[in-house]
């Protein structure tokens, strides 16, 4: 597919990107990592948790570049979060914003989970 790229980034400490998965598209909506010949066709429920650095600290060479394939049929929810090195890792919500799923929460702290096990070298891959 071909949707808008986002070349990996590194704007001072950003790190690692999770995407959850909120509500998937019927059809479309996949999320594809061309310089790594990836194609993600996710679940709701699922998490993408890719980094930018490699394990000796050197920004990659792109195969974080990642883009939303269009959505062809239903609609696609996801939530982002980026993590950044030396950042608490807490949970923020605000009262005047609602889930549209009620797993969302849970799933952002899969999502944390994962990439503190990442981060500690106990992940042997981030797909």
């Amino acid at each position: 597919c071909y949707g808008s790229p986002h070349p990996p980034e590194c704007d001072g400490t950003r790190i690692a990107t999770t995407i959850a998965y909120c509500e998937v598209a019927a059809a479309g909506g996949q999320t594809s990592f061309p310089r790594g010949a990836v194609i993600i066709s996710p679940d709701m429920g699922d998490l993408v948790l890719f980094a930018y650095l490699r394990a000796n600290r050197t920004m990659d060479t792109g195969f974080s570049e990642h883009s939303g394939c269009p959505v062809a049929r239903g609609r696609k929810w996801i939530a982002t979060t980026w993590h950044r090195e030396g950042q608490p890792t807490e949970t923020r919500t605000r009262a005047d914003l609602e889930d549209a799923n009620n797993r969302c929460r849970e799933w952002y702290m899969r999502a944390e989970a994962a990439l503190q096990a990442a981060l500690e070298g106990s992940a042997s891959s981030f797909f």
